[in-house]
């Protein structure tokens, strides 16, 4: 019987393991980074960003940094095949991130108005999402 090799714990290859400080942005230019950022600070509540950044011991501009940058890599390694496309996929995500955030605010409120005003923004957000996603059927 030939020997295995040991394996190493991580499945991950080497090269995906950067710290967040190492990752850039593929090919985007520092004023679509400062859109993504901009956007990501409105969907993100203050409170959800000093929660992640004192859980990741961070800062907050780092978080939305980090959040820019994954976006902005996850719409590259789609292949969009023009400008408009990009920009719709990078509206895909934010999106999707603005309706989990108001569904999970809405699941924790307790005040009945505020419940509502809540879902009905959720609604909305939801609507846009599934709007931008049937232009990539």
């Amino acid at each position: 019987m030939a020997k295995r090799k040991a394996r190493s714990k991580s499945t991950v290859p080497q090269e995906k393991m950067k710290p967040p400080e190492a990752i850039r942005p593929l090919g985007a230019d520092p004023l679509q980074t400062l859109g993504l950022v901009a956007c990501c600070k409105v969907v993100l509540s203050s409170d959800d960003l000093k929660r992640l950044a004192a859980q990741f011991q961070v800062s907050e501009q780092q978080i939305l940094t980090d959040f820019s940058t994954a976006v902005a890599q996850f719409v590259a390694g789609l292949n969009p095949g023009d400008k408009l496309q990009k920009l719709a996929l990078e509206h895909l995500v934010v999106h999707h991130v603005r309706t989990v955030s108001l569904a999970r605010l809405a699941a924790v409120a307790s005040e009945p108005e505020r419940i509502k005003i809540l879902n009905d923004a959720c609604d909305g957000a939801s609507g846009s999402f599934r709007r931008l996603l049937c232009l990539f059927r």
